[in-house]
């Protein structure tokens, strides 16, 4: 399948709105094809698998639902494992994607969908009222897995918006970079105060990227994906990181994804901000 020259940038990889088609361009250019496809209807079963045929081309597992947007949603799981970073939104029409890494070796690869429940839940009509079990909710999932052509030269990210004003916080420093050439963001600072961080992507796999934030070398738990700010107002998802006092630290950004890139780099924007009094 040839792929197309692109020009200029793309924010964000557009997909159909309904349905898993056979084959889809997203919005950067790239050229999607199913390789297989199943139904999960979670009031008949609650597991279903899908196994393809692989060769050397990045994989992404989609999805999509019809029904209520409380219904159960599907575990991904692959080789018994639960797929890492893998997280299904609930159910709605619009295609979710989500990369599928490669096994090491060649040939062919399962993945199996688990709806599952585990346990009851009950709600109260009241405070002082008895606590009803709730009614189950149902949905019919779609689920595929497609292959996508990476293109010839990589993709330009568009420019990431600057971050606003932030109350309750005095803005240290920003620091900029595209992954995968670029991974970390780290700031020297004072010890004995919160230090708060925030990051914006863009670029087609921006949404993929995730955050790791690290105080001398070490995870603090905070972390997450990257926001993407595409427009309305800023998604702030600012984290507190406390410094112990008595001597200054460096603080880290670390960037990272669980699939391939495929010339489809992401703009990352980095913020540090110190909390004030």
């Amino acid at each position: 399948m040839a792929v197309p020259k692109v020009t200029g940038s793309a924010s964000a990889t557009a997909s159909p709105a309904t349905g898993l088609p056979e084959r889809f361009t997203a919005e950067d250019g790239v050229l999607y094809r199913r390789l297989a496809k199943t139904t999960l209807d979670t009031a008949r079963r609650k597991k279903v698998t899908l196994t393809v045929a692989i060769n050397d081309k990045p994989l992404d597992i989609a999805v999509s639902c019809r029904g209520d947007r409380n219904a159960p949603v599907p575990q991904i799981k692959v080789g018994n494992r639960m797929l890492p970073g893998a997280r299904i939104g609930p159910c709605v029409k619009n295609m979710q994607l989500i990369a599928l890494p490669l096994p090491k070796e060649p040939g062919r690869v399962t993945v199996l969908f688990d709806a599952t429940t585990h346990g009851t839940s009950c709600v109260r009509s009241r405070k002082d009222g008895p606590c009803e079990p709730t009614v189950p909710k149902n949905g019919v999932w779609t689920l595929g897995v497609y292959e996508w052509t990476p293109p010839d030269s990589p993709i330009e990210p568009p420019a990431v918006k600057a971050f606003p004003p932030v109350k309750g916080y005095r803005a240290l420093e920003v620091k900029t970079g595209v992954w995968p050439d670029d991974s970390v963001a780290t700031v020297r600072v004072r010890g004995g105060q919160v230090i708060g961080t925030d990051q914006l992507c863009t670029g087609s796999l921006a949404r993929r990227l995730k955050v790791t934030v690290l105080l001398n070398g070490r995870a603090t738990g905070v972390g997450g994906d990257c926001g993407v700010w595409e427009k309305g107002s800023y998604p702030m998802a600012m984290a507190g990181t406390k410094i112990p006092p008595g001597k200054d630290a460096e603080l880290t950004i670390r960037f990272s994804m669980a699939g391939p890139v495929g010339n489809r780099p992401v703009r990352w924007s980095a913020g540090f901000w110190e909390e004030t009094k």
